[in-house]
């Protein structure tokens, strides 16, 4: 456009007006001092300039920290550079608002005692807009990258852990059965077995963190859940404080993992109610449920995981208080494990983070909304029941009935872990078991082929060396058709329990757990009837 208006200009002599006022640009011209001896329509009314006889200046019109710019810019055409410039600057407009402008400037006229400027400024406002968006989406997704990451470590160190906590605690129960459960000693045990449960606790958010977790779902009323959570918390040391429900009534059911969806309530919850006690003040806690209709996807997504495409109906429950709120320095970090502001440094920082394991393990999203003397807003939001049942209907298969007491107590334990298999063979020998111990499949089955007598019970650690669960559950159904099958975890990793339960599986252990626990669950198995894989 340059070229064309110095061209006109060169053979009228003057600036034509009636093209350059239905320009989108500022169109201007300036000499070296900056006074501008010619402004279009479109200028004219961006600056608030009615008078075209007035006379400005360019430094006027420019926020203070670009005016060095545009006189850096003058003084080389005041040495005789006459090359074309382009770059993008902010413009004030006539009532204070900042704008993003390309600017090209050239020197279109050069006497002795003269010299022209010609300056085009483009409205770039959407492109800065779309690119301040890219912007914002590749930091999340840089955020969501490393959180999976540590993710990932996470539930690696959670399963590490758990196997190591097992070997604890079968050592301990055989130890207790040795003293008889008496004396010094009995005490000392119950000791080992109090630290290993809290211990547990840690590793349970570290692998709700990992969103590895919830490993066998259900329905879920969410309203009974809160409601639950609620008076826990009327009655227990916030009682001072006051927290209110406010649940939509015919809430629909989601599909979950009950007493992770619980732990992430009560979290949120106990955060809100702490937050009180750092300002001395009462507080008060709103629960809220509500279903929500997304056409699309989400049109909040900050901090979170993304949400399905297509309408779906979700339920979301929120949990609002007028504590002390959070800077933007910490909400930024808010669900990173470890990272804590609490004074208890005993606090492992990892509740924000197994909130958002748990929220993104069920198909859902957790945001957070929260300022500084005005209080925090959590909303997670989760599929409810009749839109996952809507995806997934599946034949559950036949069933036959097979007592504990009438089946030969034969145990092969399959565990890539040395202090498991240990830990394993002690416990199941003291609830009166015959065991037989292999470290892969392959052991397993060479150990059947050679063990004569019928085996009842498989114990299957999820993460097997050598095969895939699945697999291996798939060979061990085919070879021993009447046997249990009992899947033992501390860590699932990529595997799906929900699928391995179809495909065969009776019943899901996680590590670690006590005597009682196994026995509680080997008398579940053998009391039900005997599930055949789906078809």
């Amino acid at each position: 456009m340059s070229a064309e208006i110095r061209q006109i200009q060169d053979l009228s002599g003057r600036w034509p007006e009636s093209l350059t006022d239905r320009a989108e640009e500022i169109i201007l011209v300036h000499d070296l001092d900056g006074t501008i001896t010619y402004m279009n329509k479109r200028g004219r009314e961006l600056f608030g300039k009615t008078d075209p006889m007035e006379k400005l200046n360019i430094d006027e019109l420019v926020p203070h920290d670009h005016v060095e710019l545009f006189r850096e810019r003058r003084k080389r055409r005041q040495t005789g550079d006459d090359s074309p410039f382009l770059y993008e600057v902010e413009i004030k407009d006539r009532h204070g608002r900042i704008f993003h402008f390309e600017v090209s400037s050239t020197t279109i006229s050069r006497t002795d005692d003269r010299v022209e400027i010609l300056l085009v400024a483009r409205d770039i406002e959407d492109r800065k807009r779309i690119e301040q968006a890219r912007e914002r989406l590749e930091r999340k997704l840089a955020k969501l990258e490393r959180l999976n990451d540590l993710g990932r470590m996470a539930g690696e160190v959670a399963h590490f852990v758990n196997g190591t906590l097992i070997t604890i605690m079968g050592l301990a129960s055989k130890l207790a059965d040795e003293t008889c459960g008496s004396g010094e000693a009995s005490k000392r045990i119950e000791k080992i077995h109090e630290a290993c449960f809290k211990a547990k606790e840690l590793t349970s958010n570290l692998l709700a963190f990992a969103q590895k977790g919830g490993y066998l779902r259900k329905s879920v009323d969410i309203n009974a859940l809160a409601t639950r959570v609620s008076n826990e918390f009327k009655s227990g040391s916030f009682s001072e404080h006051d927290i209110k429900l406010d649940l939509e009534e015919g809430l629909a059911r989601v599909k979950g993992d009950e007493s992770q969806l619980e732990r992430a309530l009560k979290y949120l919850v106990q955060n809100s109610m702490e937050s009180f006690c750092n300002t001395g003040t009462f507080g008060t806690v709103i629960l809220r449920t509500r279903t929500r209709i997304f056409e699309d996807k989400c049109e909040d997504n900050r901090d979170t995981v993304q949400l399905e495409e297509g309408p779906v109906r979700y339920v979301s429950i929120e949990v609002i208080d007028n504590g002390m709120g959070m800077e933007p320095d910490v909400l930024a970090h808010a669900f990173e494990p470890f990272y804590t502001t609490k004074m208890d440094k005993r606090r492992a920082g990892l509740g924000l983070a197994m909130v958002f394991g748990t929220a993104a393990s069920h198909g859902g999203k957790v945001s957070i909304d929260s300022e500084p003397g005005k209080g925090t807003r959590v909303v997670v939001t989760i599929p409810s029941l009749e839109y996952l049942e809507s995806k997934d209907k599946k034949n559950i298969g036949k069933e036959t009935s097979n007592p504990e007491d009438e089946v030969p107590k034969n145990v092969l334990v399959i565990d890539d872990d040395t202090g498991v298999l240990e830990a394993f063979r002690l416990m199941l020998e003291q609830l009166g078991w015959n065991v037989i111990t292999a470290g892969t499949l392959r052991e397993a089955m060479d150990a059947v082929s050679e063990f004569p007598e019928p085996i009842s019970l498989v114990t299957l650690d999820v993460l097997i060396n050598g095969s895939s669960c699945k697999e291996a559950l798939e060979e061990i159904i085919e070879v021993l058709p009447g046997a249990k099958v009992l899947l033992c975890t501390g860590y699932p990793g990529d595997e799906d329990m929900e699928e391995l339960m179809k495909s065969g599986a009776s019943g899901l252990l996680t590590k670690p757990f006590s005597l009682a626990m196994l026995k509680k669950e080997i008398a579940r198995l053998f009391s039900l009837p005997h599930r055949q894989r789906s078809v």
